[in-house]
Order: C-alpha cells, then sequence, then structure tokens
C-alpha cells in the first residue's frame, strides 16, 4: 500500500473535515508516522500533527473532535505549535497536507528544519553524556 492509498483511506468526507479545521482553528493539518509512509500494519494508528492559529485552544477537544473523524484508528495528535525542534522536523520529513496552505506547510517544515539543524548540536551533545554515564554504570556494575 502506498502512502497515497493510506491517505485515501484515512480521509473522512471533506466538509466534515473543513468543518474540524474552521472550529478549532487549524492552519495545518498532517497526517505523519507510518499511515503517511505507507508502512500500515493491523494495529497502526493515525498521528496527526496540527498548527494551530491559538496554540492555548484546549487539546482535548481538538483530540476528541479529531478522533471522531477517524473513527477507524486510535489517533495520535501532536501540537506544532508546542513541538520541540526534533519532533517537528520528524513529523515534517515524512508529513502528508490533509488540511491547510501548501506554501504555509512548506514554509513551516522548512521553519522545523532550521530549528532542528540549530539545535542538534545539543542533541549529540546529550547522547554523548548518556552515553559515557551508561559506560560508567556498566564499569562500576
Amino acid at each position: 500500500m502506498t502512502a497515497t492509498q493510506a491517505l485515501e483511506l484515512a480521509l473522512p468526507a471533506p466538509d466534515r473535515l473543513a468543518d474540524v479545521v474552521r472550529r478549532h482553528g487549524i492552519r495545518l493539518l498532517l497526517l505523519h508516522g507510518s499511515q503517511a509512509k505507507g508502512r500500515l500494519h493491523a494495529k497502526s494508528d493515525l498521528d496527526l500533527a496540527v498548527q494551530l492559529e491559538d496554540p492555548d485552544r484546549n487539546p482535548f477537544e481538538l483530540a476528541a473532535d479529531l478522533q471522531a473523524l477517524f473513527p477507524k484508528y486510535q489517533v495520535d495528535v501532536v501540537s506544532l505549535n508546542r513541538a520541540d525542534p526534533l519532533l517537528a522536523w520528524q513529523v515534517c520529513r515524512d508529513a502528508r497536507l490533509l488540511a491547510g496552505d501548501p506554501t504555509a506547510f512548506a514554509n513551516r517544515c522548512l521553519y522545523a528544519w532550521r530549528r532542528y539543524v540549530e539545535y542538534r548540536p545539543f542533541l549529540e551533545l546529550e547522547a554523548r553524556a548518556v552515553t559515557n554515564r551508561l559506560a560508567q554504570l556498566r564499569d562500576a556494575g
């Protein structure tokens, strides 16, 4: 199954999707994860990412409405407004735009990439520190 087929399987009626997008002020609605990559299996969930006009909006209400749109799947929602640089870039790498402006999507992904590149040295430093600490614990034990 291709990513395009996965999208076709996952999409609700356009009017229902548009209503949720409008009510929650969703600027971007993205499909990411196994569905977007076309790597489906029996227990595949539906990974969605949103960029909201109001990042302080009630996340539980939004999650419930998105779950109602996709009742066949367990829906997991990530807010790009609050995502750290690594998560935002991981989402954008393989994401498929479900709702929103394609130019805004491209700009959001470019922003995510720039933040990730700036943050990557800190991730590498953290990984080295964890590796060193694990080696110390292993050698002490």
